[in-house]
């Protein structure tokens, strides 16, 4: 008869699936196919639309400085501006667009499998993609940060060391410029960007590690013997100042559709900037959700753990019965000894042995007498 193999990590699978069969999973994986089909289709209509938009951009400086727009037109060739836009965009869409619906075939893999109720199946699969996409973009990450940090301290020895002989006047556009102000206001402004740049990566940094570590442990809660959560509050954390920022977003492009209308503009930048707040809606949305999940997990992996109120996770044994702390839910629960039915084996208890009669009469016998005293039956 064919026996399953057995699994040491069973009650730990069943944990996560327990907890990755919501909904919210399965929400997180159709956004982000929509955000793919979206954010595909807007950046090809975007890219035919080249025409339209600098029309429109036309139109909006000369509202405030007709003779800048007309230098501006002197040196832009909008049919250049087309054909090399839609080469460049073709390769940029396929690649987001790949990426983002791996992200949401994990998703899908890790509601469908968390849902399944064989005891053999088991989310790990989509939990790998998303942990190798999380490294991924953590080594991508790491590096974009070493050259970003070159890169400014690169631009500070140059203004400190040539922004100083910057003097006179130019003129740029038909407008002129001092440049002796110019060189003042040069190593301020490089510090407020500097600084602007600094949080920037340095938030991108800690958005990834994050990301891997959470991941990581969900992986690891799926094949060793102890639950874990580590990067999961962080992540969410991650994620709820990215919503923050992205919901402003949402405002700012709600404000672009608004000057678009009022300003008259081609159905080409209504219909891009409808698209792009459709986008970003979508990303609010799916950093909302990922919040949650991460949250929501970080708080269930602790209840599974060190929960006093439910019943306790034990890493090697699974699930012990509850045991009442009194008021200090901290305290370490009672430890019991190991029984494994063999050394804790006791004797039974023997019975008191019955008084002697004797065999032929049934009369009570003297201890230690050889003849019955009744009837002188030799004993």
């Amino acid at each position: 008869m064919y026996e399953q193999q057995f699994n040491p990590f069973a009650a730990n699978l069943a944990v996560v699936k327990g907890y990755f069969k919501n909904g919210k999973v399965l929400a997180l994986g159709i956004l982000y196919v929509i955000s793919a089909i979206i954010s595909a289709g807007s950046t090809i209509y975007s890219s035919l639309s080249g025409n339209s938009f600098i029309n429109d951009f036309y139109k909006l400086m000369d509202q405030i400085d007709p003779a800048l727009s007309k230098d501006f037109q002197s040196y832009v060739d909008t049919s250049v501006v087309e054909s090399s836009s839609i080469v460049s965009v073709l390769f940029s869409v396929i690649i987001s667009a790949a990426l983002t619906i791996l992200i949401a075939a994990a998703f899908f893999a890790i509601y469908s499998k968390s849902r399944n109720e064989d005891p053999q199946a088991t989310p790990l699969g989509g939990v790998n993609i998303l942990y190798v996409l999380s490294v991924v973009a953590m080594v991508i990450t790491i590096i974009g940060f070493v050259l970003g940090i070159l890169c400014l301290v690169g631009l500070f020895f140059l203004i400190f060391f040539y922004g100083s002989e910057l003097s006179g006047t130019t003129i740029i556009s038909g407008y002129e410029i001092d440049l002796d102000t110019l060189s003042e206001m040069l190593m301020p402004m490089y510090i407020f960007f500097a600084v602007i740049a600094l949080i920037v990566l340095i938030f991108s940094l800690v958005a990834v590690v994050n990301r891997k570590n959470y991941y990581g442990s969900v992986k690891d809660s799926l094949t060793t013997v102890e639950l874990q959560n580590k990067g999961a509050k962080g992540f969410g954390v991650i994620c709820v100042i990215s919503a923050i920022f992205t919901g402003l977003g949402l405002i700012g492009s709600v404000g672009t559709i608004l000057a678009a209308v009022n300003s008259d503009l081609s159905s080409a930048t209504l219909i891009a900037s409808g698209s792009n707040f459709v986008t970003t809606l979508i990303s609010f949305l799916i950093l909302i959700f990922e919040a949650s999940v991460a949250f929501g997990y970080k708080k269930y992996i602790d209840d599974q753990k060190y929960g006093y109120k439910s019943t306790p996770y034990n890493a090697v044994g699974g699930f012990a019965p509850p045991v009442d702390n009194g008021d200090n839910p901290y305290a370490d629960a009672p430890r019991q000894a190991y029984n494994d039915s063999y050394t804790d084996y006791s004797a039974p208890r023997q019975s008191a042995a019955s008084p002697m009669v004797c065999p032929s009469c049934g009369a009570p016998l003297e201890e230690g007498s050889a003849f019955c005293g009744n009837c002188g039956t030799r004993l």
